[in-house]
């Protein structure tokens, strides 16, 4: 769960959307064909944030996880977080 921080366009990753957590974690979501996320919306975890175009046979979805400004490893995170 969240806050969209950022929903748009954004250079070579098609649309992205930031997603502001607890602890100064952030998501970066990429390669969406379709968004459905508005800046200052609060999400909820698992909530759909956007679409793949159907047509693609092998769609791309890049995700990569933030603390404090810096990359950090989300398996440990996502683990902890499918442990609820």
């Amino acid at each position: 769960s969240g806050t969209i921080r950022f929903s748009g366009a954004f250079n070579d990753y098609k649309n992205l959307i930031i997603i502001q957590h607890d602890n100064g974690y952030h998501s970066l979501v990429a390669g969406l064909d379709e968004i459905d996320a508005t800046v200052g919306k609060k999400i909820a975890s698992g909530e759909i944030i956007g679409k793949f175009n159907t047509s693609t046979q092998t769609p791309k979805l890049y995700y990569e996880l933030r603390q404090n400004g810096k990359p950090v490893n989300p398996e440990p995170v996502l683990l902890e977080i499918a442990k609820r």
